[in-house]
């Protein structure tokens, strides 16, 4: 880790690829390197459950003030190839709804993959694959809960 003034606070922000799992901030006293692994708190791991406790540093925006943002990439204990993959229509989806609808298909789905895509379509879901079932289409429960939380 790199040396920092005193009395001054990273913003740590979990990802899963583009999606965000979770964000705290800390008092440091130095910032962590690229590629580094930090430890992930222990009040966030209950919720990441199929997620090592520890995530590797990807990006760290250093602005003109404090808190400095340190971007983390979560390490699934699933194999990318057997987690499921939900492609969202951002169009459909506002960014207002977004962080609601990946917390309802985190509960819903085994260490999802899910990106966000413009489409045309006038479905929240442009595309779906569930390696485990080898289902390849949102069923009508998933997309109404979907729906849900943008009401």
């Amino acid at each position: 880790m790199q040396n920092q003034q005193p009395n001054q606070h990273l913003s740590f922000v979990l990802k899963d690829g583009h999606s965000r799992l979770a964000t705290w901030i800390l008092p440091a006293d130095r910032r962590p390197s690229l590629n580094e692994s930090v430890e992930v708190p222990d009040r966030f791991r209950e919720a990441l459950v199929g997620y090592e406790p520890r995530a590797v540093v990807t990006r760290i925006e250093v602005g003109k003030s404090p808190p400095y943002q340190v971007d983390l990439e979560a390490i699934s204990l699933t194999k990318m190839e057997h987690r499921p993959v939900i492609v969202l229509n951002s169009d459909r989806i506002g960014d207002r709804w977004r962080g609601g609808v990946e917390a309802y298909l985190r509960s819903q789905l085994a260490n999802p993959l899910i990106y966000w895509e413009s489409s045309i379509s006038s479905d929240p879901v442009v595309r779906f694959h569930d390696p485990a079932t080898g289902v390849k289409a949102c069923n009508s429960v998933m997309q109404s809960g979907i729906l849900e939380q943008m009401r």
